[in-house]
């Protein structure tokens, strides 16, 4: 029995002989994003490393501390009431800092010419994960990302707009 897919994009990978799942952040990235922009422009290193600590233990939850780690990066460097550290600054620092590790690009070609569809399964944020590929790559053409958005807001705040918030 077929299921409607709940994804809103194109499917890539239909019909394929193969397909790559992969994850982002410390897999085609040599440091994760989101503890990027925490420890440099939220809570910092320390407070992101006991939210993870705690939801190692069951004490916290996934989204609930990532969330927390959002607030922070919107609440430090506030100026006069106006957020600083907005989503599009975010986003072009981590496309400056962080890294694709050096073998993907040669693997994605690879899987380019051999019509093999790369997924990217991530926690993370499309917008994020685009801005750090277009860096490195010619073409995202053969790349599905799955993962979560992005709301902006008109103070300048944002926060992430999970691909399946009521689980």
């Amino acid at each position: 029995m077929s299921q409607e897919s709940p994804l809103s994009e194109p499917v890539i990978y239909h019909g394929k002989k193969f397909i790559v799942l992969s994850d982002w952040d410390g897999t085609i990235t040599t440091q994760d994003s989101n503890d990027f922009v925490t420890d440099t422009f939220g809570m910092g290193r320390s407070d992101r490393v006991l939210l993870n600590q705690r939801i190692r233990k069951g004490e916290d939850n996934f989204r609930d501390a990532f969330r927390k780690m959002i607030v922070s990066i919107n609440e430090n460097g506030k100026e006069e009431g106006k957020v600083t550290h907005t989503f599009e600054f975010c986003k072009n620092a981590v496309a400056e800092n962080i890294k694709v590790d050096d073998t993907f690009k040669g693997f994605y070609e690879f899987c380019e010419m051999n019509d093999i569809p790369v997924v990217i399964v991530s926690s993370g944020m499309e917008p994020i994960i685009r801005a750090v590929l277009n860096k490195y790559l010619a073409s995202l053409d053969g790349i599905q990302i799955i993962s979560n958005e992005v709301k902006t807001y008109d103070d300048g705040s944002w926060d992430i707009q999970y691909r399946h918030p009521e689980r």
